[in-house]
């Protein structure tokens, strides 16, 4: 699928200073999730941006049109670095925005697993849809999604079946990830996407990967050089 159309509203002229950085969180989350992480970013000199958004109750074309507006509303004329978690990054691949930097921290990628058995088993669907919502049933199709003109980099965990990820317990009875290699809902094939300019896997799960230093030094990394490089602090 093509990228979207980005627009550049600087034309030819870069604006001055350096890209904020957007922080995008998963399903049903909010702001708050990435907020220890956004303070690690800022503290290294990045302006941030932040907005928790509807991520049940709305479509992913909405979803991000909706973010887009806020976000050009903010920060006009700006470039943008992004960081996402989970389905976060599959929010940010619609928005119209043009993005320089993008981590990409458990991103389902490739679509979802767990959201496709959940959906397709009858003991789970209705629950699953009530939670989830649109948003859901996009993850169990799995796209086809707009692809990114960006310099992407995805941080993948392999924590797998983990007391403190609930869902790894569901995803564990339901063998959706059997033999698979995966943080307790994302697996890591699911993550990858064509093009990234690095990738990492670490073992932690979907959850915690978000409070763990080594991940915040990562994303620093990346967004200040293209790349990953090795943490040497404690997870």
């Amino acid at each position: 699928m093509n990228p979207v159309n980005r627009a550049e509203p600087w034309g030819s002229n870069p604006p001055p200073g350096p890209p904020v950085v957007v922080f995008l969180h998963g399903v049903g989350r909010s702001r708050l999730a990435l907020e220890r992480m956004r303070r690690h970013v800022a503290r290294a000199g990045f302006d941030t941006w932040a907005k928790s958004y509807p991520s049940t109750r709305a479509p992913l074309d909405t979803l991000a049109n909706d973010l887009d507006k806020e976000l050009q509303r903010d920060h006009p004329g700006k470039e943008f670095h992004a960081v996402t978690h989970s389905m976060g990054g599959i929010v940010l691949r619609h928005m119209a925005t043009c993005w320089n930097r993008v981590v990409m921290i458990a991103p389902p990628n490739r679509g979802s697993r767990l959201a496709r058995q959940l959906i397709q088993r009858p003991a789970t669907r209705r629950a699953f849809e009530y939670i989830y919502g649109p948003s859901g049933h996009a993850l169990a199709r799995g796209g086809p999604w707009p692809e990114l003109d960006a310099e992407v980099g995805v941080i993948a965990g392999t924590g797998g079946l983990t007391a403190h990820n609930p869902i790894s317990w569901l995803s564990a009875l339901m063998g959706v990830f059997a033999g698979i290699e995966h943080d307790g809902t994302v697996a890591i094939d699911e993550t990858h996407l064509p093009g990234m300019h690095d990738f990492i896997a670490i073992d932690t799960s979907h959850t915690w990967i978000l409070e763990k230093r080594r991940t915040w030094e990562l994303v620093q990394a990346f967004l200040e050089r293209g790349q990953f490089v090795e943490s040497t602090g404690r997870d």
